[in-house]
């Protein structure tokens, strides 16, 4: 939140990456180490829209 409100945005990454034996090597796990994510930051280029569109749930949706 502190990072959004200096104009920063950002994303939280898990997955296959945080067990990869390269990446833990680069960050010098032990083996009692756990990488949970990683938190990628930076500027947006473009400018975020100031309303949210709702979708059209009608084609994923069906009433019986």
């Amino acid at each position: 939140m502190a990072a959004i409100a200096q104009g920063f945005n950002g994303i939280w990454r898990s997955g296959a990456l945080t067990e990869s034996a390269i990446v833990r090597e680069a960050f010098e796990c032990r083996p009692q180490d756990k990488i949970v994510g990683f938190l990628y930051l930076g500027t947006p280029q473009l400018k975020a829209a100031t309303t949210i569109r709702t979708p059209d749930p009608t084609p994923f949706v069906r009433y019986f």
